[in-house]
Formats: C-alpha cells, structure tokens, sequence
C-alpha cells in the first residue's frame, strides 16, 4: 500500500512538471510565433555603392523547412532509439538481479511508463533549449535589422527624388551617402520577401542547425558509451558537425547572410546547446548508484537524495548534487537510473 501510495505521488508530481514545463515552453514560443507573423525589422539605412548588398537574389539550396526538419527529426528520433535500447537493457540487468523465487512481481519495473517518462525527459529540455535559440536570433533580427547581401536585388529602393536604385545602376551622385529616406518598389518580391532583406543578422539557419545538432552531439557523448560501437559515435559526431558547418556555408553562396551572420548564428547555437544540456536538461547530474540487489518495488528503493527507503541493497551516495531536471522522475523509475550507469552493451 504504501509503494502504491508512493507511486501515486510520483505521478502528481510528475502531472506538474509537465504542465510547468508547458507553459514555459508555450511563454518562449509566443513571441517567436507572434515576430514571424507581425514582427517588423528595423528599418536600416544604406550606402549605394555598399558591394556588400548588391548581389543578386538566389533560391535557398536548403530552404527553411527542410532546416527545421533535420534539425529537429535527426536529434529526436535518435535520442529516441538511444532511450529505448538503454531501457530495455536496464529492465533485463534489474530483473535479473531479483529474487527469481519471488512471485509478487512487485519488484518487475514498470517499462512503458519508465521509458515514456525517460524519453520525456530527453527530449523536453532539448525543445526548450531550442526556442531559447530561435528567440535569440528572432530578437536579433528584428531589432538590429541588417540588410542582407542580395538587398538591393530584392528591394529596389526609391529615395524621394524619385532615383531608383538596382543591381543593374550604378550611384552616381550618391556616392558615399548613407540613405535612410527610401521605400522598396520591387515588383518581383512578395512584401514578405522585402520584410525579409532586412533579417541578415544573425543566421536563423545556423543558429538553429548549430543548437540541435551541438546538442545531439553532447547528448551522444555523454550518453551513449557502449564499448561495441568503436568508431560508430565519433563518426557520426562527425557528419553531424560537417552538416552543421555546410548549412552555414550554403547561407553564404546563396547570398542570404554575411559571413558574420553565419559566425555569430553557430557561435549562439553553440553556445545555447551547451549551456541547455549542462544547466537544463540532467545529461551531467551526478547519479546515485547502488551495490547489491534490492528487493522491494522500484517506487520504494530510494529518494532523490539517495537515502535507504525499505530496500536491502547497500547505497553509495555520489556527492551530492540534485537532479536538475527530472527529480520528479524519482519513484517511477530511479532503478533505470541507477542501473544505467553500468550498462554494457
């Protein structure tokens, strides 16, 4: 009864976070939505003669949407698989170090709502990491307002004497003069299009790109540590970061961003991605572990601080340091926990 009473507990608990952890995500997404609908950029001026923003318009070799997919479908679907092999791993150690003439079956783990919860808590922390990212850079777009390097192409510019500027013209008389007075008068771009010649700074792309795959590269090492694998992990680091640096660079030949641009997106998203796996999600907190094998329910084996409730395994308490994401995950599935840490695989 009491376990029973435990577990329900747990689930409380765990009800709140989720419904906390919603609405901060839903108070992160908001703004990002409400920019990409409404947001108006700052209007910036320019110099005529600025080479920097007289190339010409080119389609995107990676357009938005496809970014958003692999950079979101790569980390998620094999943090998935990644959670679902360590789990089904962990119940078979821990059932096998039960009692096998124990028929209660209290102390047989409950693997669905164990491994839901886990794969909840990998995935949440890299969802709220992410709109922290897409917000930065949204925030920098719109109140900085830098012209991209195809401008001029996909504007058009007209000052007040009626002179109108192209790829095609040149300035003369206007050399050197910094314009702020002018209104896009091109007819071959959607007013979208236009809003979006004033978003160069910084890269949404490789800010985003950087953020998701950084992460998965820091949850990889970190997480996955089974000896067979050899060479597999660090090579499939590898392409993850050449796919990061290759949609920075394609920002760059299709002349969608400064060089800049590029640099400080995969330096936020970068940056982002570690603080979010160090200070958000659990990847470094430190584990309790146990020596032995315990014989009562998963939901009485041991609190977040990893003192002794009912179990005759022996503990050994890490220095402490709380888990900083998931400590609600204590009662439905500290024994994954625990004995994750010795997996083999």
């Amino acid at each position: 009864m009491n376990s029973f009473n435990t577990y329900l507990s747990a689930n409380k608990r765990c009800v709140r976070k989720v419904g906390t952890d919603l609405c901060a995500i839903i108070i992160l997404g908001i703004p990002v939505f409400v920019l990409f609908l409404v947001g108006q950029p700052y209007k910036r001026g320019f110099n005529c003669d600025d080479e920097s923003i007289r190339y010409p318009y080119k389609d995107n070799t990676i357009t938005s949407v496809v970014n958003y997919l692999y950079s979101t479908l790569i980390p998620i679907i094999t943090i998935i698989i990644v959670e679902i092999v360590y789990h089904r791993k962990a119940i078979q150690n821990y059932n096998q170090s039960q009692d096998p003439d124990d028929s209660t079956g209290l102390n047989k783990m409950p693997a669905n709502t164990d491994l839901l919860w886990q794969i909840y808590c990998r995935l949440a922390p890299f969802i709220f990491g992410a709109l922290i990212s897409q917000l930065t850079t949204d925030i920098a777009k719109y109140t900085i307002g830098r012209l991209r390097p195809h401008f001029i192409d996909v504007c058009k510019p007209e000052i007040s004497d009626g002179t109108r500027f192209t790829i095609q013209t040149g300035c003369q008389g206007y050399e050197y003069r910094y314009i702020t007075d002018y209104q896009c008068t091109s007819i071959e771009f959607n007013d979208h299009r236009k809003r979006d010649a004033h978003l160069s700074f910084m890269s949404g792309h490789s800010s985003f790109v950087a953020y998701c795959l950084v992460y998965l590269v820091i949850y990889l090492q970190v997480r996955l540590r089974w000896s067979a694998l050899g060479f597999i992990r660090p090579l499939y680091q590898t392409l993850l970061i050449y796919l990061v640096i290759y949609t920075g660079f394609t920002r760059i030949s299709d002349y969608k961003h400064h060089w800049s641009d590029v640099l400080i997106g995969l330096l936020q998203g970068l940056v982002v991605a570690i603080l979010s796996t160090v200070f958000i999600s659990d990847l470094f907190a430190t584990r309790t572990r146990i020596v032995g094998c315990p014989t009562t329910a998963a939901a009485e084996l041991t609190d977040s601080y990893g003192t002794n409730s009912q179990s005759t395994g022996i503990i050994h308490q890490s220095p402490k340091r709380h888990p900083n994401y998931d400590s609600c995950k204590v009662e439905m599935d500290e024994n994954l926990r625990l004995y994750d840490n010795d997996i083999n695989i």
